[in-house]
């Protein structure tokens, strides 16, 4: 047989193939989907594009979050919105920088939701980071682009989490945003967020109630007045008269028997508190139960009523010939101290004779301390309320300004005292700034939990900043034990301030500030990060960008796709023709050069 009838045959082979069209069964693997999504920076974006190439071969790739997904891949280290609606079923796998490559992001960025004025405000920065040796993390806190506080840090070398806590002013009233930028500033990687506070200047409003005329209360009383943060009304027993007690008052204070209920009152003050009698203790301790804050001022051993009221098995009196330096210790609360001359020298409190518990209650909290961590002046919390107490006896007598704080160390505990305050509700926002049309949630804590059961007690609506008429109702979901939810999105279009208002049968309770921007930079949306936890849970992995070729290895082992038995014809593809149409033009060819038609 001659070429030309070779190629010709094998052409009417191909031809007769085609028409009866033969099948086979062949084992073939599934292609997973894999939804690809994006972090918020141009290089997650980047990272997903390599993502989806590398993935080709293996598996339908999306973009974006799809809950139908086999597998999640995210290319940076933040959560989708999409998340906290549409939980992950599939393996979630997430791709985070290389560790040779520097990158700063925001793990959380957190403030106090409120604040007094003049205060000062502390800003808790959590962050990760991937540094290079000789690194540094520059921290700055502006408000409208004012520049309010800048810290630099040195940092070590690859990947690691920095926590710091920035100090800023609050000078003004109103909802402020401060914008917070995390810098590596040998490799000019920054990340952006902010925070939302409310400032107000209603003034923190006191009880000074003396059971006997003493020095300390006095001073005490006379250093708040003098601060006009305080509104300060007191309330001073100088005698008693056939057992009735003869009092001096200033302002229009009420009796320990009918206090107000917090917070219509803020920090109750009791000088010589160790002389209370026992239905003075009760009434105290129903009003500290209820949510209030008290300052007990100590000038000797307490009563046994005091005493176990407090829980303290003992005390113990500790007399110096040389007056003793009492500082604040770590744990006080920065949130709320007033500003203070960080150059002076001078210690809180100095004094020579102090009263010291033998033991201080389970869950107590040291404010002020001596060298030995004997605490003189500390708080223990009773119900919803708090109780703190001083034993620093003598320290009114120290307190010319060249040797102690004295005058500013008591409105700083006593402003703290009021921070403590347990509100009849609070609300939470998150994120409290956000890009227009971005998903929030909102969490609404009661202090009375019976009300959990009565959805239509509480009402929440958004409204604008300073009103009381809301615009917009939202549906809360009891959660239990007090606790209440909601989620919403803003219009697109939604830019500026706005605040969230709880009513509870017509009457406002509290209210939260919360701002939308316009820009889609980076805001205070960081999440926790729960990557690894995440990972675990829907049996995906964390990964390095530089083990982006072992991704399609991690999902077949996660996935494990199966080889299915299915039909193939190969004759129902057109490439058939390729060949068949090769064949005969050879076969023409070879024809025609030979000189036969």
């Amino acid at each position: 047989m001659n070429a030309p009838r070779l190629l010709r045959a094998f052409a009417l082979a191909i031809a007769v193939l085609a028409a009866i069209d033969p099948g086979w069964v062949r084992m073939r693997r599934d292609r997973p989907l894999v939804s690809v999504v994006a972090g918020a920076t141009a290089a997650d974006s980047a990272r997903a594009i390599a993502v989806a190439g590398a993935l080709a071969d293996r598996a339908t790739v999306t973009a974006g979050w799809l809950p139908a997904a086999d597998a999640v891949v995210l290319t940076g280290d933040r959560l989708p919105n999409a998340f906290r609606h549409d939980a992950p079923f599939a393996s979630v796998f997430t791709l985070l920088p290389s560790s040779a490559t520097p990158d700063v992001r925001w793990r959380e960025v957190r403030a106090p939701s409120r604040a007094r004025v003049s205060e000062r405000i502390a800003i808790e920065a959590y962050m990760g980071y991937v540094a290079v040796t000789g690194d540094s993390l520059e921290l700055v806190v502006r408000q409208d682009g004012l520049l309010l506080a800048r810290e630099t840090v040195a940092v070590q070398a690859g990947r690691a989490v920095q926590h710091h806590t920035l100090s800023v002013l609050a000078s003004d009233t109103g909802s402020i945003a401060f914008d917070v930028s995390a810098t590596l500033t040998r490799s000019n990687v920054r990340t952006i967020g902010s925070v939302l506070v409310d400032v107000h200047d209603t003034p923190v409003r006191v009880l000074s109630h003396e059971t006997r005329p003493t020095w300390f209360g006095t001073f005490m009383r006379r250093a708040l007045s003098a601060d006009a943060r305080f509104n300060v009304t007191s309330r001073t027993t100088i005698s008693r008269t056939d057992g009735s007690p003869i009092t001096v008052s200033e302002g229009a204070p009420p009796a320990l028997a009918s206090l107000p209920d917090p917070p219509a009152l803020d920090v109750v003050v009791v000088g010589a508190a160790n002389a209370m009698e026992d239905r003075a203790v009760d009434a105290l301790d129903r009003w500290v139960r209820a949510g209030g804050s008290a300052l007990l001022l100590l000038d000797d051993a307490p009563s046994l009523r005091v005493q176990r009221w407090l829980d303290v098995p003992g005390w113990r009196r500790v007399d110096q010939a040389v007056a003793q330096r009492a500082t604040f210790t770590a744990a006080f609360g920065e949130t709320t101290a007033p500003v203070t001359d960080s150059a002076t020298s001078a210690a809180p409190l100095l004094g020579r004779q102090w009263l010291i518990p033998t033991r201080v209650p389970a869950g107590s909290e040291r404010w002020l301390q001596l060298a030995d961590s004997s605490p003189v002046v500390w708080s223990h919390r009773i119900g919803a309320g708090t109780v703190i107490v001083s034993g620093a006896l003598d320290a009114w007598t120290f307190r010319e300004p060249a040797r102690s704080d004295f005058a500013r160390t008591w409105p700083r505990i006593v402003t703290e005292a009021a921070a403590r305050i347990a509100p009849v509700a609070s609300i939470t926002v998150r994120p409290a700034v956000a890009v227009s049309g971005a998903w929030r949630e909102v969490e609404v804590l009661t202090r009375d939990a019976a009300h959990d059961t009565i959805a239509a007690t509480y009402t929440l609506a958004l409204a604008a900043p300073d009103s009381l008429d809301a615009t917009r109702p939202l549906q809360l979901h009891p959660r239990g034990d007090g606790r209440w939810g909601a989620a919403w999105r803003d219009p697109s279009d939604r830019i500026g301030a706005q605040q969230l208002v709880l009513s509870s049968s017509g009457q406002r309770l509290t209210s939260a500030p919360l701002y939308t921007v316009a820009s889609t930079a980076e805001t205070n949306a960081p999440h926790p990060s729960v990557l690894s936890a995440l990972a675990l849970a829907t049996g995906g992995r964390v990964l390095d960008t530089d083990n982006l070729e072992t991704l399609g290895d991690a999902l077949d082992v996660a996935l494990a796709p199966a080889s299915r038995p299915q039909p193939w014809h190969p004759m129902r593809s057109p490439w058939w023709l390729l060949p068949f149409a090769g064949l005969l033009l050879g076969e023409w060819w070879l024809r025609r050069r030979a000189g036969r038609p």
